[in-house]
């Protein structure tokens, strides 16, 4: 048994990571049964109200809370839910440990706006509801996940492209088309996945050179050892301003195939 503790001990582990962590955790647990059999019954409940790390950097952490209560080999994750960079994120669901080997699971992962990639040209968030159903060697994920505020903005200096003829660079050596295949680890082969990932709102494309919107719709299907991405990408509007001309792309089509998921047509 932990009675309601301060967790700001943790960042002696992580110093250069962890600036500060006003949080409180609480801990009531038993086991029982034998070695081969443990029945575990406990609570587990957890409360940050805000991460502050030592970097600037990191995304901001803030009103986490975890609830988990286990009974016998039942396991209820009552509600896990953070707030990420402004998008907030929640799993709950049951897992059951009849068999230690392979437990059994039924999850559920929601996103709102979360923030799902950044760097300092590009950013984009999501909106997602993924089920998980099964258990851990063989499970079904189903669902949806939406792109939204999707930005990349890039300004290229054209004065180191526009080169004499002898500076340009030779050729590669190969120039066939990409064989490369979606690849998930080895663990996830029995899964089978049934995902449809699109635009919400397309992803705006701005800078010096060029602007406009892509909008996309794919789906991600099969098993994990044989993944296959299907679907396309829109071009709804670019503006190409090159040095002394303009090109004007009023619509574009971009298709992704199984058989070359990286080389898209």
């Amino acid at each position: 048994r932990l009675p309601e503790s301060d967790l700001g001990f943790l960042k002696e582990y992580a110093p250069d990571m962890i600036r500060s962590l006003p949080g409180k955790v609480k801990v009531d647990a038993s086991i029982a049964g034998t070695v081969a059999k443990p029945v575990i019954s406990g609570d587990v409940d957890l409360n940050v109200p805000e991460v502050n790390w030592a970097k600037s950097d990191l995304p901001s952490v803030r009103d986490v809370r975890v609830r988990i209560e286990a009974r016998d080999r039942t396991i209820d994750i009552r509600n896990v839910t953070a707030v990420l960079a402004g998008g907030r994120v929640s799993l709950n669901g049951q897992g059951k440990a009849e068999d230690l080997a392979n437990p059994a699971m039924s999850l559920t992962l929601a996103a709102r706006e979360a923030l799902v990639f950044r760097d300092p040209t590009s950013s984009a968030r999501a909106n997602a509801d993924i089920r998980v159903n099964g258990t851990l060697k063989q499970a079904a994920v189903n669902g949806q996940v939406e792109i939204v505020r999707g930005r990349v903005f890039k300004e290229i200096d054209l004065m180191p492209v526009l080169k004499l003829p002898a500076d340009v660079p030779p050729v590669p050596e190969n120039t066939g088309r990409s064989q490369a295949k979606l690849e998930l680890p080895a663990m996830l082969n029995d899964w089978t996945f049934n995902v449809q990932v699109r635009t919400r709102d397309p992803v705006l494309i701005a800078g010096n050179l060029a602007n406009g919107a892509i909008s996309a719709d794919v789906s991600l299907n099969g098993n994990g050892a044989n993944p296959q991405l299907n679907g396309i990408a829109n071009v709804d509007r670019l503006l190409l301003k090159l040095p002394f001309s303009m090109v004007k792309v009023t619509k574009g089509v971009v298709t992704l195939r199984p058989a070359r998921p990286f080389d898209p047509d």
